[in-house]
């Protein structure tokens, strides 16, 4: 194991090696460092999953151990030092998330009216708008990559770029966050080439508390992904191609509908039925009434005139000659799947 993370050293971003070294703590954890991998039994390695919910981690994140163990020993495997990878069958893989709030156009410009400068407006942009991944994306941001002539951002990605043509993507700049690109560099310090600066996790979302507080706005977990999510979401519902939207997110179509829009927004059913303004909202509600208006004046116009509803009517009085024909039943018998047409002779119905 030390061997194979030593070797990915100069291939592999260092967050990503992070995550192998933590399941490598975590797979010493539980096996001895003695332990030679060919004794290791597909039983071992399941109950060391198991272990890893002892530890009380969450489902993604056994998920991706569980990934990463298998990553390791199929190297193993590859360079024939055992037959087979004990960790193979173990489930992993990402996590589809079940969280399915959208962050409305209202509640993202009373955010943005909350923050405390313009940085801070502009990094709840990038993601509202861009759907950008904080701060991994946004933290590369140079002026360099603003365009504001074509109104496009250049987002660069260090996890894709040794894949050829994934090094960078094209995302459009809406008018909202273009505002809050020139706001913030008209306040930009002479020689300042990123667009934000602003780092660390904690103090973040302490930080994001009193915005939400000042704004008004209920909290939302997962605070950058439920932003980038729902810009997703909002391109969708314009409109714009899915293919389209995939490439500005910077994932796959299979990614999209596994992550991102797997849900339908409330705001999406309202546009869809109309409710979505004050006048399509009225045009709709004085239709249904009118629906009930006139139901309600033909049942009335029904009851003076003693038709069907009405306790006084008589049901089939102007049918004489046909209450009066005999019905000829012809039964089918239970051997005969398609039974053959019988042809029955009756008075002619006159109308």
């Amino acid at each position: 194991m030390d061997q194979y993370l030593v070797e990915r050293k100069d291939d592999m971003k260092p967050e990503s090696l992070r995550k192998l070294q933590q399941t490598k703590t975590k797979m010493l954890a539980f096996f001895d460092t003695g332990t030679e991998l060919r004794k290791i039994t597909v039983q071992q390695a399941t109950d060391w999953r198991q272990f890893l919910k002892v530890l009380k981690l969450s489902e993604a994140a056994i998920k991706t151990h569980s990934g990463n163990a298998k990553t390791i020993v199929n190297e193993a495997v590859k360079r024939r030092l055992i037959e087979d990878n004990p960790f193979a069958s173990l489930r992993s893989g990402p996590t589809p998330s079940r969280y399915s709030r959208y962050v409305t156009p209202e509640d993202s410009e009373r955010m943005i009216d909350a923050c405390p400068d313009t940085e801070w407006k502009l990094l709840f942009g990038l993601a509202r708008y861009t759907g950008l991944r904080i701060p991994s994306k946004s933290q590369l941001l140079t002026w360099e990559d603003v365009d504001f002539e074509r109104a496009r951002l250049t987002v660069r990605s260090p996890k894709t770029e040794r894949h050829a043509g994934h090094e960078r993507r094209i995302v459009p700049i809406t008018p909202k966050l273009m505002t809050l690109l020139q706001d913030r560099f008209a306040e930009a310090e002479e020689g300042q080439q990123h667009l934000v600066t602003i780092r660390g996790k904690g103090a973040v979302i302490r930080k994001f508390q009193a915005i939400w507080s000042r704004a008004g706005v209920e909290p939302w977990k997962r605070l950058w992904q439920t932003l980038r999510q729902s810009c997703e979401q909002e391109w969708a519902m314009e409109g714009v191609p899915q293919f389209a939207v995939s490439l500005w997110m910077g994932h796959s179509m299979t990614v999209s509908g596994r992550h991102y829009a797997n849900s339908v927004p409330d705001e999406l059913f309202a546009k869809i039925a109309g409710l979505g303004d004050g006048a399509e909202s009225s045009a709709h509600h004085n239709a249904h009434m009118k629906l009930h208006e006139t139901a309600g004046n033909g049942q009335k116009q029904k009851r003076a005139s003693g038709e069907a509803g009405s306790p006084k009517s008589s049901v089939g009085v102007n049918f004489p000659e046909i209450s009066g024909i005999s019905a000829n039943h012809e039964k089918w018998s239970r051997g005969e799947s398609k039974p053959r047409p019988v042809t029955v002779s009756k008075p002619l119905l006159r109308v």
